[in-house]
């Protein structure tokens, strides 16, 4: 039963809780495929809605920029089976398993006599590149997603469903299909690289049973424009991901402090009248994942104005919150905020550095948030070793702070935003995200600093970083 609950919490998490996880990214992308795969029905090889509703909404927008722009935002192609590293291997693995599929097929069903793929290479060609949107997709894409959050069997699993249900439009083999799917998806899940069916396993498979065995045989058409609009797609993808390639950290130390012409208590005002409802929903979020015990005792580090702390304390009357900011000028701004909202018998502002929580007991916390300060801080690895000190066995963790590798939808989002912001309060965004992490920088931080029990997603403009509980 206690097994079943936590799978059921996880769940939760992953599809209700969190809209920017990568599992329901994974999700969403998949049924988005499907459905545009059950508009192709009615229609004909050659109707031109249908060719856009292939070639262009489902291969080049859902199958490839949507989720190679989610990989990318995740840090780490290699994980999701990305990667070059030994090639040579990978591929001749490949090639392999392809000669096999052609022995397997050839004794199944040999071809007529008068068949020749030679004749058909245009329409292998087309295939071939379609193949390169279902790798992405299914086996690196969707797999890996389900795989992060359920295992590796739910992984493969859920890839074959979407596989064959993908081919609704056009092979509804859906029994056959599943089969084959899960082969492609072990093969990749147990070597962690698409190379391993693309090109040859994979292009032998589909080749053979689009133009030789399928049900549902039917022609190609205009598959030389085709493939060579495809191309052209995945070439302006790739220049489009690659140009919001992430720039150097340029580090953001020092406290925030007066300056002429604004105070810490102008300052805060200002951040709440432009982010009232993201304090509001740093709350929320921040309840939901903490799992917050009775009288439950928080660390807040680098509150700044106070509002993140102030937003959370007002959703439950018992909670008592303890605050580390290194500006004297923030804790006086914060001390006015929490007096203004009737909080201040509740709250404690303390001067000082998140590197240094020695004046707080080991396990005497029941968790620990932060809100835009992580990229404030001289030493993570040092903090979050801290915290992990100074939280019980059962605390958690939650951190939300801007992330440096924006994707182009986010760079045009900060850029329209900074617009209607003042001019000092738009470059010290700017200079936020260029101090802030990616999420693949932090994995290793976690990694070196043998914290295994801590995780970071990603999310649209933030990272979010968590402390799991067993």
């Amino acid at each position: 039963m206690e097994t079943l609950m936590s799978t059921g919490r996880k769940m939760k998490k992953v599809f209700f809780w969190n809209p920017q996880a990568i599992t329901l990214k994974a999700f969403c992308t998949g049924v988005g495929v499907v459905v545009l795969s059950f508009l192709m029905i009615p229609l004909s090889e050659e109707n031109p809605v249908g060719i856009i509703i292939r070639d262009v909404l489902m291969i080049l927008v859902a199958g490839l920029f949507y989720p190679l722009s989610c990989m990318k935002d995740e840090g780490n192609w290699e994980e999701f089976g990305l990667t070059t590293k030994r090639w040579y291997l990978f591929l001749l693995g490949n090639l392999l398993l392809s000669l096999m599929l052609v022995a397997v097929f050839m004794k199944k069903s040999p071809l007529p006599s008068d068949f020749r793929f030679v004749a058909h290479w245009k329409e292998i060609l087309y295939i071939l590149l379609a193949g390169v949107f279902e790798c992405i997709v299914f086996y690196s894409f969707i797999r890996t997603a389900f795989s992060r959050s359920f295992g590796p069997v739910v992984g493969v699993v859920v890839t074959a469903i979407f596989y064959s249900l993908h081919h609704a439009g056009f092979q509804p083999e859906f029994g056959k299909l599943f089969f084959v799917g899960l082969l492609y998806a072990v093969f990749v899940a147990m070597t962690n690289n698409i190379l391993v069916i693309f090109p040859f396993f994979w292009g032998v498979g589909a080749a053979w049973d689009v133009l030789v065995q399928s049900e549902a045989v039917s022609s190609i058409a205009y598959p030389l424009q085709r493939s060579l609009f495809l191309v052209s797609g995945m070439i302006l993808i790739v220049t489009i991901i690659r140009s919001s390639t992430r720039e150097n950290r340029i580090p953001e130390g020092g406290a925030i402090l007066d300056k002429e012409g604004l105070t810490a208590e102008e300052y805060g005002q200002r951040m709440y009248l432009h982010l009232a409802t993201e304090y509001q929903r740093f709350a929320r979020d921040a309840a939901f994942s903490l799992s917050l015990p009775a009288k439950a005792r928080i660390l807040e580090l680098g509150p700044g104005p106070g509002w993140a702390g102030l937003e959370l304390l007002k959703l439950k009357n018992d909670m008592t919150l303890i605050a580390i900011e290194a500006s004297p000028d923030m804790i006086r701004a914060a001390q006015k905020n929490a007096k203004k909202e009737g909080l201040q018998k509740r709250t404690e502002y303390l001067q000082g550095f998140a590197e240094d929580l020695s004046r707080f007991a080991a396990a005497s916390f029941d968790a620990v948030i932060s809100r835009d300060s992580l990229h404030h801080w001289d030493d993570p690895s040092s903090v979050f070793m801290n915290i992990d000190r100074v939280l019980k066995p059962t605390g958690r963790v939650f951190i939300v702070d801007s992330k440096r590798n924006l994707t182009l939808v986010e760079q045009m989002v900060v850029r329209l935003a900074c617009m209607h912001l003042g001019p000092s309060m738009a470059q010290a965004w700017r200079n936020s995200i260029r101090a802030s992490w990616t999420s693949r920088e932090l994995r290793t931080l976690f990694r070196e600093s043998d914290l295994s029990q801590w995780t970071v997603s990603s999310h649209f403009l933030d990272l979010v970083i968590e402390r799991k509980v067993d």
